[in-house]
């Protein structure tokens, strides 16, 4: 028997299986849209940047000026400025506003308060070290007063510089200076400058009177004051209570400015 091979179905070959549908896309998610009223979640505050205020060689001062300078305080900021002028509160409230960040900030700006203490102080102690010295040369206030003027009339701007950096140096230093001054004084005007064992007691007027005046804001000032003290007193006058009131008034004086 013959094999037979059969005839394919009429039409068109069968079409083959549809691909499935795509899975309709999820909806975006919107945030929701900004109410009145709604407030921004606050955003982590920066860290500061640390200032190296190196060593003053003074263990207490380093360790505040060392604290305050990992939390960003420099020397030009406003709150450091006033500290350095004797006026911490500033500060305090600074390092207080920082929170978890400053923790135990007390202890480091009583640290700093203390060195700022002692160092006007060594300063005052060391003024009246200088007018003693400058005393001993010219003889009396109103003589150094006649000198100095005639220096800074004369002198020029460099000289004056110098002269001023002396005077405002060790006892040592300003003594220099002032016997500086003297000769070129004397040999100005051809006078000659009694020292101070050549000077009346009586010497530049009524002298100074205890309780008089408020804060003494001038370092010139201040000098007069304690030289009049020292004619009135001599040795006596160092912790005599007309001494420490003018050592305060020149506290006050330097807050004020």
């Amino acid at each position: 028997m013959t094999d037979q091979v059969a005839a394919p179905a009429s039409g068109a070959p069968a079409a083959p299986a549809a691909a499935p549908a795509a899975a309709p896309a999820a909806p975006a998610v919107q945030s929701p849209a900004a109410k009145p009223g709604d407030v921004a979640a606050p955003s982590a505050p920066a860290e500061p940047t640390p200032v190296d205020w190196g060593k003053t060689g003074d263990s207490g001062l380093d360790m505040a000026l060392g604290y305050i300078g990992k939390r960003g305080f420099g020397q030009g900021h406003p709150a450091v400025q006033a500290a350095m002028e004797g006026n911490f509160s500033l500060l305090r409230a600074e390092l207080a506003g920082m929170g978890d960040r400053a923790q135990g900030y007390e202890a480091y700006v009583a640290l700093a308060e203390k060195a700022y203490q002692d160092t006007v102080k060594q300063h005052e102690a060391n003024e009246a070290e200088a007018v003693k010295a400058v005393l001993s040369v010219v003889g009396s206030p109103d003589q150094w007063a006649a000198i100095h003027a005639w220096a800074k009339a004369n002198a020029d701007d460099k000289e004056r510089e110098e002269i001023n950096s002396m005077l405002g140096g060790t006892p040592r230093q300003a003594k220099a200076a002032a016997v500086y001054l003297k000769d070129l004084y004397e040999r100005a005007n051809g006078t000659v400058v009694e020292p101070e064992r050549a000077v009346k007691p009586t010497a530049g007027g009524g002298g100074y009177q205890p309780g008089n005046g408020g804060p003494i804001t001038s370092a010139a000032e201040y000098s007069k004051a304690v030289n009049e003290l020292h004619k009135k007193l001599g040795h006596r006058m160092e912790g005599s209570p007309e001494y420490e009131q003018l050592k305060q008034r020149r506290r006050q004086g330097r807050q004020a400015r």
